[in-house]
């Protein structure tokens, strides 16, 4: 979304373009359907008003999206909290497109949560749109492997595999596991994704009641080191959460 109006007919255009490349490395042939919301509404108000016909997902990308600390910026919280639904946050690093024909490279750091699931699934579904392959890296941390036995370890790569072997198989997008050991996952991360060179880190989150948009701290860890795209999925709020995040007045 953009609070500038001028901007909108340059943005329909990109999201035309990139919605038709995309159709067409499916060997679709119809035109996409984007739509631009003309309002005299801005920002939070705007979203309000689109939110009332009934969509799921808000895609948000804004700049700056970050300030320091790995924390968004006011700006981007109070859009955020404006929407109620599930959120995919976009925190735009890197190249636009991958150089030459070289597919895009998402690494999805992924675990049994619901939140992380879903946010596997999206990463996915964005792939096989995109025409692009995903790499779901489960990592076990160091200290966790303490507690646990090696037998659940691979119990639960194991139900992750299935799991985004399914999702991969109904979105027709290829998906490799990683498997992992590490003392911090988010150093695990940030090397899988520079030695692999991967174009995007796409990980599902939870977000916390709050007035400030709350992804966790390994959220806030990827923000402040990753070099790479960045995109949060996080589910739609329950009531009780939403109730909490609705801005006042």
């Amino acid at each position: 979304m953009s609070d500038d109006r001028a901007a909108g007919p340059a943005v329909a255009r990109r999201v035309n373009a990139a919605a038709g490349r995309a159709g067409a490395a499916h060997g679709e042939t119809d035109e996409p359907h984007v739509e631009t919301a003309d309002s005299a509404a801005t920002g939070a108000s705007l979203i309000v008003e689109q939110a009332r016909k009934g969509f799921d997902l808000m895609v948000l990308g804004v700049e700056p999206a970050t300030q320091s600390q790995g924390r968004f910026t006011q700006r981007l919280s109070a859009l955020a909290a404006s929407f109620e639904g599930s959120l995919a946050i976009v925190v735009a690093r890197g190249d636009e497109r991958p150089p030459g024909d070289r597919p895009l490279r998402i690494l999805v750091p992924a675990s049994t949560t619901e939140a992380s699931r879903r946010g596997a699934e999206f990463a996915v579904a964005l792939a096989a749109g995109a025409g692009g392959e995903v790499a779901a890296l489960h990592v076990a941390e160091a200290n966790d492997r303490r507690r646990t036995r090696p037998f659940q370890i691979a119990e639960r790569a194991e139900a992750l595999r299935g799991e985004l072997a399914a999702a991969a198989a109904h979105y027709g997008a290829r998906v490799d596991t990683i498997t992992l050991t590490d003392r911090e996952a988010e150093t695990a991360i940030l090397r899988t994704a520079q030695r692999g060179r991967y174009d995007m880190i796409a990980m599902g989150v939870a977000r916390r009641a709050g007035a400030e948009l709350d992804l966790g701290s390994m959220a806030e860890a990827l923000i402040e080191r990753a070099s790479c795209t960045l995109v949060f999925f996080a589910p739609g709020l329950t009531s009780d959460h939403a109730a909490q995040r609705r801005p006042a007045g």
